[in-house]
């Protein structure tokens, strides 16, 4: 009877194979891995090819605008600066003179508003007076 409870001790119970069922539910099948393995592969492979093709254009458009910008820099010269800085004094309005014509403007409304204000209270005055 000692050896059928040691040996009886030693199977599994219901609980214990629950527990056991329940890690298996975590994990997955070589073969489901290795299909998403296969999967996966070819797709990142794809990915690092347009990378490096995304980086090799890059670095030729980095070396076509470095390019650029030097051949700007050496065909525009202080003359052409001056040149246009003058064009847009000739052509343009500065917003500092602009202010200021604004502020002239106010300055000038306010003084006809009050004048108007003025010249209607004297015609009302003279109304009354009739």
């Amino acid at each position: 009877m000692d050896k059928f409870y040691k040996e009886l001790k030693q199977k599994l119970t219901h609980e214990d194979s629950q527990k056991i069922w329940m890690n298996f539910r975590r994990f997955a099948e070589y073969d489901s891995l290795k299909d998403l393995y296969n999967k996966c592969i070819p797709e990142i492979a794809r990915f690092q090819t347009k990378i490096s093709e995304f980086e090799r254009t890059m670095t030729q458009n980095s070396i076509i605008i470095r390019r650029f910008d030097e051949v700007v820099s050496t065909k525009s010269s202080k003359n052409d600066f001056d040149k246009l800085a003058q064009h847009v004094d000739e052509t343009y309005v500065k917003l500092a003179s602009i202010e200021s014509f604004k502020f002239q403007i106010r300055k000038d409304i306010d003084s006809q508003e009050a004048k108007l204000s003025d010249s209607v209270s004297m015609l009302e005055r003279v109304a009354k007076n009739i």
